[in-house]
């Protein structure tokens, strides 16, 4: 076995786990045909209330310490949206997401891209934890810790992933969202997903092992 393959042997591709006392919901999100789009200077559009959105987004608003979400593009307002004001509330929040994938698709569904999106947010959070001393002041809670990662492959070689497509999402180490929706324009407005959650710590413990030894070297740090 070559070295290349020897670390491709410890990728978790598959991870042993027994799921069948661990508490699920099945998160549907139909399609839809009308994609709601607005002019850049106009208010984005609400989501379609489906299963899948509506639990996403009270996760987030119900968080109380932690949130960590892997996607493959971010661009979908809302989410943008929610992830600014848990951070406001003093939620601490990693993502791992791409910075060049899927350009001309995101283009076209959503008139933006995720290096873009992602631009925004940090200026967005900055000026937010700019004026972080009036806040506290006030008596509102410190600003949430926000760390932002790129996925980057450590070479072309043979059998070495050149892209991350999981659609993750993990709430105070405890709650993970998993399945087919991406949190980018497409996904939220019109494409058919469906998700699961999963309410197990253990669970959640394990996954999130598991990913940080997948991404260790095949991620770089932007925030």
């Amino acid at each position: 076995m070559t070295p290349q393959q020897q670390q491709q042997a410890h990728l978790p591709i598959h991870a042993p786990l027994d799921l069948k006392d661990i508490p699920t919901i099945f998160l549907p999100s139909p399609h839809n045909r009308n994609p709601s789009f607005r002019l850049p200077w106009q208010t984005s559009a609400p989501p379609p209330p489906t299963p899948l959105n509506t639990f996403f987004l009270r996760s987030l608003a119900s968080a109380e310490t932690e949130i960590y979400i892997q996607t493959p593009n971010l661009t979908a307002p809302p989410v943008l949206t929610a992830i600014l004001r848990t951070l406001h509330r003093g939620i601490n929040i990693h993502i791992v997401t791409s910075e060049k994938l899927m350009i001309l698709e995101q283009l076209v569904t959503a008139g933006t891209t995720t290096s873009r999106c992602i631009s925004k947010l940090i200026t967005r959070y900055q000026d937010l934890c700019s004026s972080q001393t009036t806040d506290l002041e006030a008596g509102r809670p410190k600003m949430g810790d926000l760390r932002i990662e790129y996925f980057t492959p450590k070479g072309q070689g043979r059998g070495e992933p050149q892209q991350s497509h999981l659609k993750c999402t993990i709430v105070d180490g405890e709650l993970v969202i998993l399945g087919s929706g991406n949190l980018d324009r497409a996904s939220w407005f019109t494409s058919q997903e469906l998700g699961v959650a999963f309410f197990d710590k253990g669970f959640a413990e394990k996954l999130r092992i598991d990913l940080e030894g997948a991404l260790k070297g095949r991620v770089r740090r932007v925030l």
